[in-house]
């Protein structure tokens, strides 16, 4: 009885801490490369007719990390230039977008995928700056 009452405040505890966090996380706006709004099958039957690899990031409002990333390494113009010209860039939010998220595997986020035949080929999960960001869509794209 005394471990369930430590784990039962150890959960409460925990979904304080989620709360707050969310609570302080200012998101940052869409990136412009996501402009078109494409969803992950529109995506994924362009990509079949045109042979450019699906470009898929999973982000939420609440997450630091991802606002991190949409405020500076999606913004970048050598990385928003690179997605416009050689992906078809897909925009995914965790919490509205449920069911993509779950198709794609999602396991964190910020979650990173590239979709060849609506297959995953290449997949990262966390933050990372532009060079590093741009050097992981061209080494999983051979571009």
């Amino acid at each position: 009885m005394k471990n369930a009452v430590i784990v039962a405040i150890a959960v409460i505890l925990g979904f304080a801490v989620i709360a707050m966090i969310r609570g302080n996380v200012k998101p940052a706006p869409t990136p412009a490369v996501f402009a078109e709004g494409t969803s992950l099958d529109d995506a994924i039957a362009q990509s079949k007719e045109s042979g450019k690899p699906v470009y898929a990031v999973v982000t939420a409002t609440w997450c630091g990390p991802c606002q991190r990333l949409k405020s500076t390494t999606l913004v970048d113009p050598q990385v928003e230039s690179w997605i416009k010209d050689h992906t078809i860039p897909v925009y995914l939010d965790a919490d509205k977008n449920r069911e993509e998220a779950g198709r794609l595997g999602v396991t964190g986020i910020p979650a990173t995928f590239i979709l060849k035949d609506g297959q995953i080929t290449a997949s990262t999960v966390g933050y990372a700056d532009a060079n590093h960001y741009l050097a992981f869509l061209k080494g999983s794209t051979g571009g």
